[in-house]
């Protein structure tokens, strides 16, 4: 098959309802997508061999592009030379510790492609779950083999299987550019020893999962000796053996950034930075505090150790979405929105609608006189950080902590915001109503802003604030000690019924006047941490204006 071009412009071909492999002008890569069968393109002469984990798996090929293919083989053995590219599909079952099969030859080769044409033959598009559970799919796939790149491979599945891509890449020794790895629903063993003794490999990809499985990167990288910067570790809790030997003999490691709070789980470090660079910079989060130093299992002999801190309070408004979707603000004027970071702002007329794609960031500033319900029109979910002033105060926000005769009422409410744990409330100047209802309805928030800085609270400030939260696990820490002002805290937590933990300083008794209902539907455990100082019982204040019957009491001093 020829390409056909128009002009100056190269124009796709379809085949079978799947597409080219890909599109070059003038040596360019210009036209891709996912939608191709897994392709190796030789960048040397040799030969490309397959070689299958059983006799019922059989494989085809093709070098004219998918227009014609081979018959179905156990195994394959191919002469090219530099710059044939090999299209390869079948509908392979994997074995248990064997994969499907394993690719190798004398050839060096790029991977491109989608992977899963090996298990759905022509029917591979659009499929992002792998056609058997058992697990293993391409364990050992490219182990050993001359492969030099897989930046252009995809690897769609969604939802992983144990070890499915387990020594995929084990020993090979050229490969330079990783795959991307999008999953974030990982499983036991998913990436075990994906990249050993990869020699070459100088990046490593993302790892975007934050949340863990059973041994899941353990080995990942061991013995990738150029590799120097880590991909950043998202999880906040260690699974067993999730990183053990992760980083095993990457002797010009320098830099690690992991923001691990619960490292409790059996040998989740373990032997995971042995021999690595003898200095580097280690990053880890603020509230860990039992990390192992100048250990193997912890931070490496030798290195610096930082706090990854970023000060949200210096920050426009910010939501960075978590989905595809739409952001919008329905207050009217007064607002100005950039989506390069503040290099550019636009300042529409009136509500704007912004289309975002997963990791977009949008800033807000603005020169607000009240609030009222303002961001809950959008379709996308999203986190929000930074200072919640730059709303008021526009590019002078820095320092401000009082927002005279305004309010936030209903600001994000029923809105699809999943994340506020980095959202700066910094008023200690409150006003009446202040933060009234601001969350209420959002089902989706499941962090909740770290902390309500003020310590003297007006009526009705916090009132319905959190109502219908369902998924919201932790409160702020409250650290106003009087909380007798009335309806300061009603309904705050109303409904709230996966909420577990709050702690509350206030030292004044708990009552209907400040506190109606503010715990009234939460869950039916959980801890309350309450001031040391306080003088009143809570066995005697037990109930939805007080503590939470059936939870279990803490005190604190700060």
């Amino acid at each position: 098959m020829a390409l056909n071009f128009n002009g100056n412009t190269p124009v796709a071909i379809n085949y079978n309802n799947n597409d080219v492999l890909v599109v070059k002008w003038n040596g360019v890569v210009v036209w891709e997508k996912i939608a191709q069968y897994l392709a190796l393109t030789a960048t040397s002469n040799g030969t490309f061999t397959f070689i299958s984990s059983d006799r019922t798996n059989r494989i085809s090929y093709s070098l004219d592009s998918g227009e014609t293919w081979s018959s179905e083989a156990i195994s394959v053995s191919i002469n090219v030379n530099s710059g044939d590219i090999v299209m390869w599909k079948g509908e392979m079952i994997p074995q248990t510790n064997a994969g499907v099969g394993t690719f190798g030859g004398t050839a060096s080769f790029d991977a491109s492609g989608n992977i899963l044409s090996l298990e759905y033959g022509d029917n591979f598009n659009g499929q992002t779950s792998f056609s058997s559970q058992a697990g293993y799919d391409f364990t050992y796939l490219f182990q050993g083999s001359n492969i030099e790149s897989a930046e252009r491979l995809k690897l769609p599945v969604e939802v992983l299987t144990d070890n499915c891509y387990d020594s995929m890449f084990d020993g090979c020794a050229s490969l330079t550019t990783p795959p991307s790895l999008p999953s974030t629903t990982l499983a036991t063993g998913c990436y075990w020893g994906m990249f050993i003794n990869c020699t070459s490999l100088e990046t490593a990809p993302e790892l975007p999962a934050e949340t863990l499985a059973l041994g899941c990167y353990g080995n990942m990288f061991q013995g990738c000796t150029s590799l120097e910067t880590a991909p950043e570790l998202l999880a906040e809790t260690l699974e067993d053996y999730c990183y053990q030997g992760m980083f095993f003999d990457c002797s010009s490691l320098n830099y690690i950034k992991m923001v691990a709070t619960d490292i409790s789980a059996t040998d989740c470090l373990d032997s995971w930075v042995y021999g690595v660079a003898a200095s580097g910079t280690f990053v880890k989060d603020t509230d860990m505090t039992s990390l192992p130093i100048d250990s193997v299992d912890g931070v490496p002999e030798g290195w610096t150790l930082e706090d990854d801190y970023i000060d949200y309070s210096l920050q426009y408004l910010t939501f960075v979405a978590t989905s595809n979707g739409t952001f919008v603000y329905s207050g009217g004027t007064q607002i100005s929105y950039s989506t390069d970071e503040g290099a550019t702002w636009s300042s529409p007329s009136y509500n704007p609608t912004i289309n975002v794609n997963v990791g977009d960031k949008v800033l807000w500033k603005g020169n607000m006189n009240s609030l009222g319900k303002r961001f809950s029109g959008g379709t996308a979910s999203f986190e929000v950080q930074g200072n919640i002033m730059s709303l008021l105060y526009g590019d002078n926000f820095v320092g401000q902590t009082h927002s005279t005769n305004t309010y936030f009422q209903y600001t994000f409410s029923k809105s699809n915001v999943t994340n506020a744990e980095n959202l700066v409330l910094p008023e200690t100047i409150m006003n009446r109503d202040s933060y009234q209802h601001m969350f209420e309805g959002c089902t989706s928030l499941i962090k909740s802003p770290k902390i309500l800085p003020s310590t003297s609270l007006t009526a009705a400030c916090y009132e319905f604030m959190f109502k219908d939260c369902s998924a919201m696990t932790t409160s702020p820490i409250l650290p106003a000690t009087s909380a007798n002002t009335i309806a300061c805290y009603s309904d705050m937590f109303r409904n709230c019924n996966s909420l577990t933990y709050i702690k509350a300083m206030f030292t004044t008794t708990p009552s209907t006047y400040g506190q109606n209902n503010w715990v009234n539907g939460v869950a039916a455990s959980g801890t309350f941490v309450m001031n040391a100082a306080a003088p009143w019982n809570p066995e005697s204040y037990r109930g939805v204006y007080g503590v939470p019957q059936g939870w279990t009491v803490e005190y604190a001093t700060e």
